[in-house]
């Protein structure tokens, strides 16, 4: 495995970019310490980079961090749990709802894992994050790697992620959890956090057991 990414964060600013809700409440995540904390813990322990991992969060709640947000169809929190996968993970949306920031990414945390995201990319980098929580099958793959064509009923529903000719791609669905890299590092150095130092590379793979619950392979949860 290599080394993580490393950004450099900008100079802080009087224009804050945090907009955490807890629940429907104001709630800052750059300025939650405990829970930036664990966001870097569970990074370390992926071999990433944890503003990947934040942009990702950004991506899948709309900048709020929030662990109790649920879309119209059920996918609840950080990374916006489906049901079933949650039920294969061992606990439910319902359970995951009800936890505070840092003990849900306990639970991102295993829902990497079982992902086998690192076994996929060992030094995963933010298109692998994002594609482990969008469509795992296509982490670790390059990135013309064709996701959804043009027209099909995935990229219709996920015109976010598309491509400039229409399709969903490996690289497509990393750039727009990109699209939020400028408001979360602004809102980190705003906070005054520091970067760690990198992580050292790993030598292996968590391992994953052998039932390992699939993230469905289905058209794609639009948003909360």
């Amino acid at each position: 495995a290599g080394t993580p990414a490393s950004y450099s964060l900008p100079a802080p600013n009087k224009n804050s970019k945090d907009n955490g809700k807890i629940k429907g409440v104001p709630t800052p995540w750059s300025t939650d310490k405990e829970f930036i904390a664990k966001v870097q813990s569970v990074s370390k322990s992926l071999n990433c980079n944890y503003i990947d991992l934040l942009a990702c969060m950004a991506n899948e709640t709309g900048a709020t961090f929030d662990p109790g947000l649920v879309n119209g169809i059920g996918a609840t929190g950080l990374i916006q749990f489906m049901p079933t996968t949650a039920t294969g993970l061992g606990t439910s949306t319902a359970t995951l709802k009800g936890l505070d920031r840092v003990t849900q990414m306990t639970w991102v945390l295993k829902y990497f894992n079982y992902m086998k995201l690192t076994s996929k990319a060992p030094t995963p980098k933010l298109q692998d994050l994002y594609n482990c929580i969008f469509w795992p099958a296509a982490v670790g793959k390059p990135d013309n790697y064709i996701i959804a064509p043009a027209g099909s009923k995935v990229a219709t529903q996920n015109k976010s992620l598309q491509a400039s000719d229409g399709s969903i791609t490996a690289a497509s669905v990393g750039l727009a959890a990109a699209k939020w890299m400028p408001a979360v590092q602004q809102a980190l150095a705003n906070a005054g956090v520091q970067n760690p130092p990198p992580a050292a590379p790993h030598n292996g793979a968590a391992a994953a057991p052998q039932n390992a619950p699939r993230r469905d392979s289905r058209s794609r949860r639009r948003r909360w």
